[in-house]
């Protein structure tokens, strides 16, 4: 079993990489995604209905979701790839419970 100290330079590689890639990417969706809800929405209800109606709910609400969605494919990504390089002395490996004789 490995210990905190064990893992520390590989989670620091994939935390600073998640943490841009996750500000920067969930902003930038973010707001592309509360654009194109912000333009169907002044097309349906008029310009003026943005501010009043159920719109920034639904704006600010659909914008985390994608920054979310966002923060989760970075981290699939990071993870992906890092199994199998070498980070510092160390190695991330993805082994298969069941071919290593674990039940």
């Amino acid at each position: 079993m490995a210990t905190v100290v064990d893992v520390r330079r590989i989670t620091w590689a994939i935390f600073w990489k998640l943490t841009l890639i996750s500000l920067v990417g969930g902003f930038a969706a973010g707001a592309v995604v509360g654009f194109i809800i912000g333009f169907i929405a002044a097309i349906v209800s008029g310009p003026t209905a943005l501010a009043t109606g159920p719109w920034p709910t639904i704006i600010r609400v659909s914008s985390g979701l994608v920054g979310l969605g966002v923060s989760f494919l970075a981290l699939n990504y990071l993870l992906a790839n890092s199994i199998g390089k070498q980070i510092g002395s160390k190695k991330l490996v993805l082994v298969d419970a069941f071919a290593a004789g674990e039940k």
